[in-house]
């Protein structure tokens, strides 16, 4: 990814220089969603996910996972009886994520109810991180579900209050509620331990074709432009969605469930791979797009309407120049992710990387306060912006343009977006549709369970178990700890060792330094070389004179040492 230099180097911030940078969305791949765990971590059964499953579904046994209330359009009733997990969807930093499927929803050969479940590491955040981005709300109490705890009640509390799936599980139960078709909602919730370590599991309705990053990903590898109807259809469903989480949809502001509500939910980390699609709904008119829905509320925070805080920059690839944050940079990263869409994967980040003099990009909130000002300039220029696909439409352009308004007093609000793109979209859909491509990507599962392949895996655990012998099938987890051990002796072991040889060889130098016996070891080589070579010399001039042949009965010498000095023996 080319940077070209726009300002010298000589500008505020010691050596900083602001480049252009297009992000490409497959540079859009956040993986440090939950950091670097010490101890043990997701990163010791991303390789075992059998072993994991497992153990999810033992947690489902041991306690009633807590159920969504709000969810009152179907009684899940989710219980380790009638849960089954077929698949691992993805494993990263952030967790594991499980299909599973409701057994009791089956009917007449049709598969039943399909969830995804989210397995997380609990973790503690600092008291400045919490009182930054959390605000005042805390996460509900969360239910234990492991008979084998180790972890005491008030620790377990702490640790969910203050985890980021906490804090999302809050935004699904306190905000989100019965939920809205453009978001994603939560069926059920639970906390368990496998080896003293506690992990969060949450229960989501599943989006069986993958994520928008997917979706833009495909169209640029095969070279292909996305139909603009689908750019509109994304653009309306978002914005519903995302006046909804602001508190503003006109549809639902008069229900029951929300009457009352002060507080707008700020999602903070709107990206493609945050956007995820569905299968069209059964009984769905014909020409109907997928159902786009935003998902991961695990960096939302909730302000007063039309409320802002002192800004704390996102998790978005295209920053706005705002100075505060609010429900405006929400509207702002759905716009630059519609222009991501119209720009076949480019962000309009043109000129927006400050770059240290060792070539390294300088976080916002690491900059000096110079750095920072420069930084916001930048952001606020409308040279950053670039046109979109010359296919698409200068009206769609226009509504993208608006929803990305660099004053954050004049950009609209997500209910205003909304309104008008649907608006907009109902007049154009009827003739500008084209339907999506058959290669349009489906989910991608990271591994398939084969028929009884659980069982057998529970098996060996409880084996494992009922003979105090922990090996790699009870999760992992202590193997791969004792293995860590190990291997951090081993490397103290090598490091000393070596450490050892070097204080030999300098003994050994000084000495050959102090007594000379390095000079003579150089000049009886030297000696040598020149008879070695006076003797090769002698063969080959031997050779010319018989025709190639060696003299009959010559008796060859070899070159010896002996007490320093080189001697020809026969």
């Amino acid at each position: 990814m080319a940077a070209v230099p726009t300002q010298e180097g000589n500008a505020p911030g010691a050596g900083a220089v602001i480049v252009d940078v297009n992000v490409d969305v497959d540079l859009d791949t956040d993986s440090s969603d939950e950091g670097v765990w010490q101890d043990v971590g997701i990163s010791s059964l991303t390789g075992q996910s059998d072993a994991m499953a497992v153990r999810v579904i033992r947690a489902f046994r041991a306690n009633t996972i807590r159920q969504n209330k709000w969810q009152k359009y179907n009684p899940h009733n989710l219980t380790g009886d009638n849960i089954e997990i077929d698949a691992c969807i993805a494993s990263g930093s952030f967790g594991l994520v499980f299909r599973a499927e409701n057994k009791d929803t089956r009917s007449e050969g049709q598969p039943g109810i399909k969830y995804a479940i989210k397995i997380s590491k609990l973790r503690l955040e600092s008291e400045a991180n919490l009182d930054y981005n959390m605000g005042s709300d805390r996460s509900p109490n969360l239910t234990r579900t492991s008979e084998a705890s180790v972890v005491d009640q008030k620790q377990m509390k702490a640790l969910s209050l203050t985890s980021k799936r906490g804090r999302e599980i809050t935004t699904f139960l306190q905000y989100i509620k019965s939920g809205h078709p453009n978001v994603m909602n939560m069926a059920g919730w639970a906390e368990f331990d496998i080896l003293g370590n506690s992990f969060s599991l949450i229960v989501l309705e599943i989006c069986d074709l993958g994520t928008l990053l997917d979706m833009v990903c495909e169209f640029r590898e095969r070279d292909e432009y996305m139909p603009e109807a689908f750019i509109w259809h994304t653009f309306e469903q978002l914005f519903s969605g995302l006046a909804f989480l602001h508190g503003e949809h006109p549809d639902y502001i008069t229900k029951p469930e929300f009457a009352g509500r002060t507080e707008t939910t700020v999602a903070r980390d709107v990206k493609a791979n945050n956007v995820f699609i569905q299968s069209v709904p059964p009984n769905s008119p014909p020409n109907t797009y997928p159902t786009i829905k935003l998902g991961d509320f695990g960096e939302s925070l909730h302000l007063p309407r039309h409320g802002t805080r002192d800004f704390n920059y996102g998790n978005s690839t295209c920053d706005p120049p705002d100075t505060k944050m609010s429900a405006k940079y929400d509207v702002w990263s759905v716009g630059a992710m519609i222009y991501m869409m119209a720009r076949r994967g480019r962000y309009p980040n043109k000129g927006c990387s400050l770059i240290n003099s060792e070539g390294k990009v300088i976080k916002f909130h690491r900059a000096k306060p110079a750095e920072r000002e420069l930084l916001r300039r930048a952001l606020n220029q409308e040279s950053r912006f670039e046109p979109i696909n010359e296919h698409l439409t200068l009206r769609l352009e226009t509504e993208i343009r608006w929803a990305m308004t660099l004053n954050r007093e004049d950009r609209p609000t997500a209910v205003e977006v909304y309104l008008k793109v649907q608006q907009l979209n109902d007049a154009r859909k009827k003739f500008m549709y084209r339907e999506l491509p058959p290669w349009a990507p489906k989910l991608e599962l990271q591994r398939e369970y084969k028929p009884l392949e659980l069982v057998k895996m529970n098996w060996m655990i409880d084996d494992a178990e009922e003979r105090n012998f922990l090996f790699k099938y009870s999760g992992g987890l202590v193997v791969r700890r004792t293995e860590r051990e190990s291997n951090r002796v081993r490397r103290s072991l090598d490091e000393h060792h070596a450490m050892v040889q070097r204080r030999k060889n300098e003994k050994q130098r000084e000495v050959d330094l102090r007594t000379g016996a390095r000079d003579h070891a150089e000049l009886d080589r030297a000696r040598r070389s020149v008879i070695e070579q006076e003797e090769i010399d002698k063969v080959n001039n031997e050779r010319k004179e018989y025709g190639g042949w060696l003299r009959s009965g010559h008796k060859r010498r070899r070159l010896e040492y002996h007490r320093g000095r080189a001697h020809w023996v026969d």
